[in-house]
């Protein structure tokens, strides 16, 4: 049920990375070599980049702000190898563990890519300890990180898209040097002060058309559509004190824009959000969202806030598409916490399969343990009629429920969109103060499941089960099942 999206270990390392090219830069040809083992990009072109790692489609030379015109690959689609452990997946990274080695590892990737029409840019690396290389197509690349890790006799394999970005033509502050150059990132030498750069480059990069996107340190974000950049302006020892502009980028999950005002921007790939501080209220957040999605397609549904739990929750969605949701905590200190939460349809459409899949699984057992030697056969649905009445568990019906439609074993209703997670909260604490063991609950605002049990062992025990719906387009919908146990909708 939990989507579980690729961890930011990776961009971690690049950056920690970076700083040791910054340091051995005097030292020549070395310089390229160490780029590679990051899995950051490396490239044997000259400063003045590769045409075919750098020239993206949609980049506009004058303002060096690519526009996204070709959809992305979808990562989370690509197969996996026999046996693999998946660690993490979205639609712009992949990580697995295989008890593959290195480079039969990198192949199956690497087959992938090729069957789909795109290029393996020149530099890949492969040794028995690791393997790493890059490919693009469309205009954007996409890394491959092969390395021992996970646990004796395996490999990590990881994918990251960073974006169709054309670093050659970021702006940077006249008389910056160019040091590397390359499909996955480039760095520049400046005589500048870092706190001089890094003003000049943040001007520089709103004169663009790239919007603040968070810090840490020296680390500054900037995005534009789904693409999300990162400069570390920092001074370089080997380089006699001087500045080096690096820059890096990446492929957000999906396009999550912050307000001009707001401050601690903080994007989670793990959870596809994004969370900020700002002084702006629900109304003002509502009305700069409207304005900044309906370009591209969404729409708001409904023009109110309604309260989820202790924060008000708005949504928006692409008709047929994705959803995004925004929610809005009461003002703390004159600011107001923010979460931008994004779910694409696939993920939506995964998790009503998994919620399919579980209850299928359910009935396969529940018959598995009526046919056990001394339980006698199992029988036919029309024969439970005849069978010794089950206990009864109560269902204490929310007021507002509507669509009412129910037998001994089945219950289903709707409640108000935005409420579908808030009442199978409710029904959780019920259930707890009945007595009732929670066996799993996975609960989401646009999905999930919670399963209970009681009396004895799993396979003989009471079960029921929830899962709900609610993606903002429409009343939410709340589905109970039961095995030995009978459902009593109650007012």
């Amino acid at each position: 049920m939990n989507n579980t999206l690729f961890p930011s270990r990776t961009r971690s390392v690049c950056h920690v990375q970076s700083r040791v090219v910054v340091d051995v830069l005097a030292k020549g040809a070395l310089v390229l070599s160490i780029v590679c083992l990051s899995g950051c990009g490396r490239s044997n072109n000259s400063a003045n980049g590769d045409a075919t790692g750098t020239n993206a489609p949609g980049a506009n030379p004058a303002t060096s702000a690519p526009t996204i015109e070709a959809k992305p690959i979808n990562l989370a689609t690509f197969a996996l190898p026999d046996g693999a452990g998946l660690t993490g997946k979205s639609p712009a990274n992949l990580s697995y563990k295989t008890k593959e080695d290195t480079k039969s590892a990198y192949e199956f990737a690497r087959r992938q890519f090729l069957a789909l029409g795109w290029t393996e840019l020149s530099g890949t690396q492969i040794s028995g300890e690791s393997a790493s290389g890059n490919f693009i197509g469309a205009g954007y690349k996409i890394s491959v990180t092969v390395y021992p890790f996970g646990g004796p006799g395996l490999v990590t394999v990881m994918l990251n898209n960073h974006g169709n970005i054309d670093f050659a033509k970021l702006p940077v502050p006249a008389g910056a040097k160019p040091l590397y150059t390359g499909p996955l990132g480039a760095m520049f030498v400046t005589e500048t002060s870092v706190a001089t750069t890094t003003e000049a480059v943040r001007q520089l990069l709103l004169a663009a058309g790239w919007e603040p996107h968070g810090s840490e340190g020296d680390v500054w974000h900037y995005k534009q559509g789904l693409n999300r950049i990162s400069a570390m302006i920092s001074a370089a020892p080997a380089q006699g004190g001087k500045t080096v502009i690096n820059y890096g980028g990446e492929l957000l999950c999906g396009d999550l824009p912050a307000p001009p005002d707001a401050q601690d921007i903080r994007y989670s790939e793990s959870k596809g959000e994004l969370s900020f501080t700002t002084t702006a209220d629900k109304v003002a957040l509502s009305k700069f969202y409207n304005e900044k999605l309906a370009p591209s397609g969404w729409k708001q549904d409904g023009d109110k806030a309604f309260r989820n739990g202790d924060y008000d929750q708005m949504g928006f969605y692409v008709p047929k598409g994705d959803v995004l949701f925004l929610k809005v905590w009461p003002e703390d200190g004159g600011v107001h916490k923010v979460v931008l939460e994004y779910m694409t349809r696939a993920a939506i459409n995964e998790m009503d399969k998994a919620l399919d899949r579980q209850q299928a699984a359910a009935k396969l057992k529940q018959a598995a343990g009526a046919g056990q030697p001394g339980s006698g056969p199992a029988l036919p649905p029309e024969a439970e009629a005849a069978q010794p009445a089950l206990p009864k568990v109560a269902v204490a019906m929310p007021a507002d429920a509507s669509h009412v439609e129910k037998s001994d074993k089945r219950l289903s209703f709707q409640v108000a969109k935005g409420q579908g997670q808030s009442v199978a909260a409710g029904f959780q604490k019920r259930f707890k103060d009945a007595g009732w063991k929670e066996e799993s609950a996975t609960l989401q605002a646009q999905a999930g499941v919670v399963a209970w049990s009681k009396d004895g062992q799993t396979s003989k025990s009471q079960r029921v089960f929830l899962n709900y719906t609610d993606f903002g387009t429409a009343p939410a919908e709340i589905k109970f099942s039961s095995f030995g146990a009978q459902l009593d909708p109650t007012q």
